[in-house]
């Protein structure tokens, strides 16, 4: 099971990749709209660490995590 923590840094990689910015700007605390990614890029995003960790985040859940920490607490809890 992945700590809050490791997801926080997965998925701050992939907001580098996805949306080329710079780690040091990103603030696990910020919300997801704070960093200028468009609803396309962010479900990139999403997607990929769902198939990394082996979950599926429902709809509704997904529409309350609004941060990069509200994510990684999500998936710790979640993960297989």
């Amino acid at each position: 099971m992945p700590s809050a923590e490791e997801v926080i840094e997965v998925t701050r990689q992939l907001l580098v990749e996805v949306g080329g910015l710079d780690p040091a700007e990103i603030d696990p605390r910020s919300q997801f709209n704070d960093f200028g990614l468009d609803s396309v890029e962010v479900l990139e995003v999403v997607a990929r660490v769902e198939d990394r960790y082996g979950l599926k985040i429902p709809e509704e859940e997904l529409s309350k995590i609004t941060t990069l920490r509200e994510l990684g607490r999500y998936v710790a809890r979640h993960a297989a």
